[in-house]
């Protein structure tokens, strides 16, 4: 804490209400309420208001209507609240569901209330509530200081709010508030630049839309001079919920304990869009309706919803160590791939690091079981284990910390799986996911996870797993769909949609079907009654297995298109890789792999079928003419097919590269300043590093073009001449 208290000086407090919008306001609040497109959700929360006793509904009802039955409604559930003996029950949380809402009531019928009503309310909220908060956290509970955990935010957030409420009317509220703003940092540093939580969207929305309120109400009762907004996570995580939306929009990729669906998320997305002038989070919060007052509280009317058709299609969240891969944002038949890493001590966190999810044509092809709850509750759930994910078994075991509570979660932070060396481009994606620390160590030496996805339709897993003494490795594919084995591929069928899986090592394997009830799952998105998995392992115990599968999403209807491409598919093998050719249409694919990347994460070269790197995996994609229209490389200095050279740096690099018919785009990834060579068909007009042009020489007798560039992440674009 600092030594000078910004709450102490409330001179500039406005009058009520203050909180989330001025006395000032009001006029627009009614305007805005009988106006598109806000009018639509002005009348859903009156007919709310028909059924609920919600005071912060009945008491925004009140202000915008006038009508002082909505008054006497609130006021009598506040009386309620104010009635019980304990604000603790039944568990600490609860503090949250007394406090927020008394807190809001009290702002928002100020002139409605007598004095006398609103003394009894801030002496019993501030004994039973305020009080109980800051004296319990001086004490350190679980929940005080631990950030990867809704319950502190949610907590702290509610006893802020009611501090903002109270402030300038106790004496104790400066202190209670200096004491609370404090500890929200704590969650907004876990937060991190890049917006993601490691709860699931569904937790995230719990506690940021409760520390959201936290944030607003402080800047508004110190008339802006507290304003927490200006944290860089706020910014950024409107992208959070965006990228995890499910095709059909129907939910979020439901890692972790997810519940809800879209609509929970419209309130925390009005505010983003409000404040940060952001039109993809008006976009999203218009897709669906929720059914919170601030949804229509924090809409701002005048901000007009955009698409996020230009934003990139895939996304690495690199603080939770969580990433998607999709094809688009607007059709539910769109394909989302995404898969988790991160660490065991995220609250609702499950056991389950390298698992993935496959969404295509509609319907869930490759599923993770959800968020169950146990009865009894002291019960470890199927649903947190390691075998309910699509991710590796050893000798019949999971992932670390198998006593996991039964909420997911409360594990320890050094079991962790980092996701690195992402990179996306307009016709590949791909990312590393090292999963060691994950497993017991006699356990699991190296477990590697390596994914690709072939823009727009297909993708390769290759995993690399180890262990020092001979063991037998399962994984895992779950699905609500029917699942069998045609030869060497695995055939998933789920209504319209179905999912090949063609295994290309282990050159054979065994297998056995499971399945699962889904009964006491918590997502009420799914109603499908059982989960169906298929464990496939090499067929023997070994020390060393690879995994390399092309798994190809289709529409059910086309069956022969499926069977065609599976036959075109070829296993090669050659100098330190495995790899695969991919004949489809008019085009040719090939990606390699170092199968022994476990062992030394150092590069070495890899060759076969012409193309050779020293990287440790890559991709090259041809007409059938022979031309190179994309290619990949992945921590090398160089790639070649044959006797050309496509790209190539003094330096360590990451790059993927697509050629149009007048320009060549990509990314490169590098660990240091570098001079970088790449292989045109015809001499550049312009070469762009993001939206600045560079200098660069051309050497028209190899094809190759030179120019520098600095450590980190860049997009390059280059136009070629006529």
């Amino acid at each position: 804490m600092t030594d000078q208290n910004p709450w102490d000086d409330v001179s500039t407090v406005p009058p009520h209400p203050r909180l989330f919008f001025k006395r000032a306001d009001l006029p627009d609040l009614k305007q805005k309420a009988e106006s598109p497109p806000c009018k639509a959700l002005w009348e859903r929360l009156l007919r709310r208001c028909e059924k609920s006793n919600d005071i912060p509904s009945l008491s925004l009802a009140y202000l915008v209507t006038d009508d002082v039955s909505f008054a006497d409604r609130a006021k009598t559930s506040i009386w309620k609240i104010l009635d019980e003996p304990r604000w603790d029950e039944p568990e600490f949380l609860s503090t949250n569901h007394r406090l927020m809402p008394v807190a809001i009531g009290y702002d928002w019928l100020y002139d409605y209330l007598t004095e006398a009503e609103r003394a009894r309310i801030r002496q019993v909220t501030i004994e039973k509530g305020i009080e109980l908060v800051y004296d319990t956290a001086r004490q350190y509970p679980w929940w005080s200081n631990w950030p990867r955990c809704n319950w502190g935010l949610v907590i702290y957030s509610a006893a802020g709010v009611a501090s903002a409420a109270f402030l300038g009317e106790d004496e104790r509220c400066s202190n209670y508030l200096r004491f609370l703003s404090d500890k929200l940092q704590l969650w907004l540093m876990e937060g991190g630049e890049d917006g993601g939580w490691g709860e699931s969207v569904s937790y995230y929305n719990y506690a940021w839309f409760n520390g959201i309120q936290f944030i607003d109400a402080m800047r508004n009762a110190s008339s802006g001079k507290v304003d927490f907004f200006k944290h860089a996570f706020l910014s950024k995580t409107f992208s959070y919920p965006l990228y995890l939306t499910m095709p059909d929009d129907s939910s979020f990729v439901n890692f972790s304990n997810l519940s809800g669906s879209i609509g929970t998320t419209n309130a925390v997305m009005r505010k983003l869009a409000a404040e940060f002038k952001n039109p993809y989070a008006q976009w999203h919060a218009s897709k669906s309706e929720g059914a919170s007052p601030f949804e229509f509280v924090w809409h701002d009317p005048t901000l007009e919803p955009k698409s996020p058709t230009d934003l990139p299609k895939a996304k690495l969240f690199r603080t939770i160590h969580w990433a998607v891969m999709r094809t688009g944002w607007t059709d539910a038949n769109d394909i989302l791939f995404a898969i988790k890493g991160g660490h065991n001590d995220w609250d609702h966190h499950h056991l389950d690091h390298n698992t993935f999810i496959l969404n295509a044509y509609g319907e869930r092809l490759i599923i993770d079981h959800g968020y169950a709850w146990p009865t009894p509750p002291d019960r470890v759930p199927y649903a947190n284990d390691t075998k309910a994910h699509n991710t590796l078994l050893v000798n019949g075991k999971g992932q670390l910390d198998g006593a996991t509570h039964y909420a997911g979660g409360r594990g320890a932070w050094q079991h962790f799986t980092p996701l690195s060396d992402f990179i996306h481009s307009e016709r590949y994606d791909a990312l590393t996911g090292s999963t060691k620390r994950a497993y017991a160590p006699d356990q699991v030496r190296e477990y590697v996870r390596q994914v690709m996805f072939m823009r727009p339709d297909y993708f390769v897993i290759f995993d690399t797993a180890e262990a020092d003494e001979p063991s037998t490795f399962e994984w895992l594919f779950h699905t609500f769909g029917e699942i069998g084995v045609e030869g060497d591929s695995v055939m998933i069928t789920q209504s319209d949609a179905s999912l090949a899986i063609k295994v290309l090592a282990p050159e054979s394997f065994a297998y056995e079907f499971a399945e699962h009830s889904m009964e006491g799952n918590r997502n009420r998105f799914i109603q499908e009654k059982t989960d169906r998995y298929i464990k496939l392992r090499p067929p023997g115990k070994c020390r060393h297995a690879n995994l390399m599968a092309i798994l190809y999403p289709a529409r059910a209807a086309d069956e022969k298109a499926t069977m065609d491409f599976l036959a075109k598919l070829q296993r090669i093998e050659g100098d330190n890789c495995l790899g695969a050719i991919i004949q489809r249409g008019k085009t040719n694919d090939v990606v390699l792999f170092d199968k022994d990347i476990a062992e030394h994460w150092e590069p070495r070269r890899i060759s076969a079928g012409g193309i050779s790197t020293d990287g440790y995996r890559c991709a090259v994609r041809r007409k059938r003419d022979g031309q190179i229209f994309a290619f990949a490389m992945h921590r090398g200095t160089e790639l070649s097919v044959g006797n050309i050279r496509l790209i190539s740096a003094p330096q360590l690099m990451t790059a993927a590269f697509a050629l149009e018919a007048d320009a060549m785009q990509g990314c490169i990834k590098l660990v240091a300043t570098s001079t970088v060579q790449l292989h045109l068909p015809r001499k550049p007009k312009h070469i762009y590093v993001g939206d600045k042009t560079t200098d660069f020489t051309f050497d028209d007798k190899n094809q190759l073009v030179t120019f520098a560039l600095s450590s980190g992440d860049h997009r390059i674009l280059i136009k070629l001449a006529l």
